[in-house]
């Protein structure tokens, strides 16, 4: 018994390795040995392998067409025999592209049981796998000999072949599929959707792929159903925009499904109006000209909330510094002890006290004043900054750049009384000048960036006034005013207070 388990095995390694080497030669002398070895097999489910393969299986995967033949001719039924993947021979060769093996599985007499619409484990047929790889020659075949096998969708998730083409890139498998289908006068089938409600347009817009895009907007059957919408109410066009990356390629995209006339449910009407002027002819060329210059040079790029926030941190120590160290050590600095404190009947409480403070105290006081605004705006944008809050909140930010704005404009009006202050008296011309002219500057810069904030979201303004309605706007705008406002406050008063201020001695007298 023993002997004959032995001998077996010895036969079953034999023909295992003819099956792989493709040895028609070493198989047919099996046969001759013991000419029922093919059934022995099948019969105890005997493998090779722990995948629990055949002889076709092994020869179907590794393309051997002669020796496919002959184990054909002599035991057809192997056609129809699964390994514990649940692959037929016939999954094995589709999925390698072996043309001649495929067709003489097709053609194996095996009765009523058709291998074609055969599932394995994942629940996928012969065509689906050579779909997904891209076997071209394979899939005309299939289709051609079992075009029922076209519509047999997966179970899990309900996709088609179609689907399974796209979501492996495969657009010669999907040109092969979609012209039998029209051939067949069965364009629906093109707009098949899945589980999720996503067409083959969906998936394509999702993956970004440019060419399946274009080939599928040129068929009329997909252009009329291009503004379907999935289960979550998305049309193509909108997943290229909830797309996190913004690249040439989803622009292109973009532009390819709104000239094809497919709508956005969720997108802003100026991002529309954009793309579709970016498409129009050339009497449109002046206006395209600047679109494209504001969004080079003055559109913000996506996510720049989050890099503000570091830069207003930065800018916001630096003056925190400055202004800490104005306060301690101011224009003209501070009455010290020396021997002229007497002559300038300076008493001992007056020490380390500021000496604009003792002569002028009333421009001091507007000094101190701009100087510790300066210091408290900077510091409540340090706290804010570390409070925890999430980076995409914006109006946080605004908050924080309001302040910012703020913080700076008081250090300006302080520096300008600075420099008046600590000017002798045959520089008062001059310094006077040049104080006007830098808050001509300064206001220049500030009208200007002020515009700027006015004129960004003149586009999509009357979007706002129409979803979130008047008052979320104005809280929205309400940074810009005021920045506004504080301008005019602080110009006003400059220009109540007038011309340089009374100039104390430098230093120590």
């Amino acid at each position: 018994m023993m002997m004959m388990s032995e001998r077996r095995r010895v036969m079953e390694r034999k023909l295992y390795e003819a099956s792989l080497t493709g040895n028609v030669q070493a198989f047919e002398a099996l046969l001759e040995e013991d000419n029922l070895i093919l059934d022995k097999i099948t019969l105890t489910s005997s493998s090779f392998d722990n995948e629990n393969q055949t002889p076709l299986h092994i020869a179907a995967l590794r393309g051997h067409s002669d020796f496919t033949k002959a184990l054909l001719s002599r035991k057809p039924r192997l056609a129809t025999e699964l390994d514990s993947l649940l692959n037929s021979p016939l999954h094995l060769a589709s999925s390698e592209g072996h043309f001649d093996i495929v067709r003489q599985l097709l053609e194996a007499p095996t009765a009523e049981d058709d291998v074609s619409k055969a599932r394995n484990e994942d629940g996928r047929t012969p065509l689906h796998l050579a779909a997904m790889k891209g076997r071209v020659e394979v899939v005309r075949l299939l289709i051609q000999t079992r075009p029922e096998s076209i519509y047999e969708k997966l179970r899990r998730r309900g996709e088609t072949v179609l689907h399974l083409c796209v979501k492996h890139n495969c657009l010669e498998a999907l040109k092969t599929l979609v012209d039998e289908l029209l051939t067949k006068n069965n364009a629906g089938f093109v707009n098949s959707e899945d589980e999720d409600g996503n067409t083959v347009l969906h998936l394509a817009a999702a993956l970004k792929q440019t060419a399946t895009i274009e080939y599928l907007l040129k068929l009329t059957s997909v252009k009329e159903q291009a503004k379907s919408q999935n289960k979550n109410g998305f049309t193509a066009l909108d997943i290229v925009e909830l797309s996190p990356i913004k690249d040439l390629k989803t622009m292109e995209i973009q532009q390819f499904l709104v000239e094809a006339g497919v709508p956005s449910l969720r997108r802003a009407p100026d991002i529309k109006e954009e793309i579709r002027t970016s498409s129009s002819s050339a009497d449109h060329q002046p206006k395209n000209l600047f679109i494209s210059f504001w969004n080079k040079y003055f559109k913000p790029e996506h996510g720049w909330f989050k890099n503000v926030r570091v830069h207003l941190i930065t800018a916001s120590t630096l003056t925190t510094t400055m202004a800490y160290q104005a306060g301690l050590s101011p224009p003209g600095n501070v009455w010290q002890d020396g021997p002229s404190n007497t002559t300038l009947n300076v008493k001992q409480d007056d020490l380390g006290t500021s000496i604009l403070g003792k002569i002028d105290g009333f421009t001091y006081e507007i000094f101190l004043f701009l100087n510790t605004a300066s210091f408290i705006a900077s510091m409540f944008t340090l706290i804010l900054a570390s409070s925890g809050f999430p980076p995409e909140n914006k109006f946080f930010t605004v908050l924080m750049m309001v302040l910012m704005f703020f913080s700076l404009t008081c250090m300006t009006f302080a520096y300008l009384y600075a420099i008046n202050m600590i000017s002798p008296s045959g520089t008062w011309d001059f310094v006077d000048k040049l104080s006007r002219w830098a808050l001509y500057f300064w206001f220049g810069i500030c009208i200007v960036g002020g515009l700027f904030q006015v004129l960004r979201g003149c586009p999509w303004l009357w979007r706002k006034l129409r979803i979130r309605g008047l008052c979320s706007w104005l809280w929205h705008k309400l940074g810009i005013l005021i920045q506004f406002f504080t301008i005019i406050i602080l110009g006003l008063w400059h220009k109540k207070l007038g011309g340089p201020c009374n100039n104390p001695n430098n230093g120590n007298p």
